[in-house]
Order: C-alpha cells, then structure tokens, then sequence
C-alpha cells in the first residue's frame, strides 16, 4: 500500500490547510481520506470534522458531485459506542482505536478505498 500523508498538530491549521485545497483545485474534490484526532486543543475532532464535511459538501455541489468518496476517520484512545455513535451522527465513516497498527489501518482503509491495495 502506498500513501502520501500530510500531518498537523494545530486542527485550525489542517482546516485551512483543507480550506485551501478546496481551493485551489477547480474540478477535485481535495483530499480523499482525513483521520483526525478527537481530543485535541482549540477544535475537537468532530468539530474539525463538522467543518470539513461541510466545506467538502459545498465543493461537491458546485462541482455537481453526486457520489462522495471523501472520508473522515476519529481516531481516540476511548473508543465506546457514545464517541461511535457522535462520530457517525457528524458524518465520520469509523473510528479507530489507539494505538494504532499498520495490518488493522491498512484492512480499514482498504474497506473505503479499495484501488490503493
């Protein structure tokens, strides 16, 4: 499996970062799979997430898309059904258990994009 990975420990700084891909790419879609932490300062995961989906949305309906691929994952050390549930109510595809490793993240990504294996 091969991935290209961008990380930040700011979330504001990944959503501009997100913001600004949407951008600039006049007929993509930006960046097809985001993993965010759920407890992390200034913006919590699922707000992080709030904000994307909706950027995501606003693109793809300019852009006339009717199927989304993007995909949003949590990732948190306390994984129960209340944060499973929050996540998926937000719009988030899964949550993943830390600490994570490589065989379970790499069936896990497989399970959403199936062309990178």
């Amino acid at each position: 499996m091969h991935l290209e990975c961008e990380s930040y420990s700011c979330p504001q700084t990944a959503l501009d970062v997100f913001e600004n891909s949407l951008k600039k790419k006049c007929c993509n879609v930006g960046y097809p799979l985001v993993i965010t932490d759920i407890s992390m300062p200034i913006l919590s995961g699922y707000d992080l997430a709030r904000k994307m989906l909706r950027l995501q949305q606003k693109k793809e309906a300019w852009l006339g898309v009717t199927e989304s691929k993007f995909t949003i994952m949590a990732l948190s050390a306390h994984v129960d059904d209340g944060v499973k549930k929050q996540a998926f109510d937000i719009g988030m595809k899964d949550v993943i258990a830390k600490p994570l490793e490589y065989h379970s993240f790499a069936v896990l990504v497989t399970r959403y994009f199936t062309n990178i294996v």
